[in-house]
């Protein structure tokens, strides 16, 4: 992994910002929370690629909204009771609408 510019954990799952940009993953994604496109969980970290240029993050129970370095937002993990500002359902990284 890069040197972090970012960090920050949820309940069961924790992320990183690389100086570039780049996101990485580690944790429970039961919820599909690390944004991988899958349910797997990885208990070290690894690159979720196809992202866009994160540049801050914020963590919660099972899910993580992202900002990137235009200013969109973005989500993944639990969307239910709309925890994800209306993001898609896929454990994937879904723009806000």
């Amino acid at each position: 992994m890069e040197l972090v510019h970012a960090v920050d954990c949820g309940y069961y799952s924790s992320f990183a910002i690389s100086q570039r940009g780049e996101l990485y993953a580690c944790g429970s994604n039961s919820f599909g929370q690390l944004g991988t496109g899958n349910t797997e969980s990885s208990f070290s970290f690894i690159p979720v690629t196809e992202t866009p240029e994160f540049r801050s993050l914020s963590c919660e129970n099972s899910f993580t909204i992202f900002l990137d370095a235009n200013g969109v937002v973005y989500g993944t993990g639990r969307n239910d009771c709309g925890r994800r500002v209306h993001i898609s359902c896929s454990p994937a990284y879904r723009r806000a609408s």
